[in-house]
């Protein structure tokens, strides 16, 4: 994980980490972005999908909004092959959470696999120099 990590995470409501995962992400009608230092929370705001109410191509311009926002991680239950494209390309993980789950909950779930994942880097790492 970066020093600092912007994650945006599709919403349902405004109630910012305390709401649910949205089970649609371009069209969400929010994006919780949450602003972390390590694994600290430092800032969050909810944004509103402006991207949501149009007819076509609300999956771009929300990931467009979202990389001027600097996120570089998104979350969301369902990401279609054209946002998946446009979030690598521009160099914004995508993490699949299932629609329903708290906000709050599935931030710590994502800092939780990061450390497992970072843990068995470093465990591997130190089993090679052994």
């Amino acid at each position: 994980m970066n020093a600092k990590t912007k994650i945006a995470v599709a919403s349902k409501g405004q109630d910012d980490l305390d709401d649910f995962v949205s089970d649609v992400f371009g069209r969400s009608p929010y994006f919780v972005v949450v602003d972390l230092a390590g694994r600290e929370v430092k800032k969050v705001t909810c944004i509103k999908n402006e991207a949501a109410e149009r007819q076509h191509g609300a999956g771009p311009l929300a990931c467009t909004r979202l990389g001027r926002l600097g996120v570089n991680v998104a979350m969301g239950s369902n990401f279609g092959p054209t946002v998946s494209d446009i979030l690598k390309e521009a160099g914004i993980q995508s993490v699949t959470v299932s629609p329903g789950t708290k906000i709050k909950d599935a931030i710590q779930h994502y800092l939780k696999a990061h450390r497992s994942r970072r843990r068995r880097r470093v465990t591997k790492t130190i089993s090679k120099r052994i």
